[in-house]
């Protein structure tokens, strides 16, 4: 009874966040994840299990894919990239935050117990930061 509450907190605490929320094992397949990921990863079927970089394909600022297993593998502490996109199957692209965070068998363990990464479109804030660069530099 007590690991089915604990999964049951688990999965209100992470529905509740408005950022998308992705939990991977070791294996870096999802093994949980909340309603605003599928938003933002333009989704609406479920990814329970999939390995994440069958629904997960950031590109970098010249369009090139970005190795998500990769950096996966070299994440030793919590991370936040702000210079990664997303493009939809529309030929849409988004501007991504994304914070990756380990997730440790113990304190002190080396042993990753698999990740979190977090992830939310920022595309309107990059456009405001743009536009107020603009005004600065034109004088306004």
């Amino acid at each position: 009874m007590r690991p089915r509450l604990e999964h049951n907190r688990l999965t209100s605490l992470i529905n509740s966040v408005a950022d998308g929320v992705l939990a991977l094992d070791k294996h870096r397949k999802i093994a949980l994840y909340n309603g605003a990921a599928l938003n933002v990863l333009d989704l609406n079927a479920s990814i329970e299990s999939q390995p994440v970089e069958k629904v997960l394909h950031p590109i970098d600022k010249n369009n090139q894919p970005v190795d998500i297993v990769e950096n996966n593998r070299s994440i030793k502490m919590p991370t936040t990239n702000r210079d990664v996109r997303l493009k939809y199957e529309d030929g849409s692209v988004i501007s991504l935050y994304m914070n990756e965070a380990p997730v440790y068998q113990s304190y002190g363990s080396d042993d990753s117990g698999g990740q979190v990464p977090s992830l939310r479109d920022n595309t309107r804030d990059k456009i405001r930061a743009a536009d107020a660069d603009q005004g600065q530099r034109s004088g306004r």
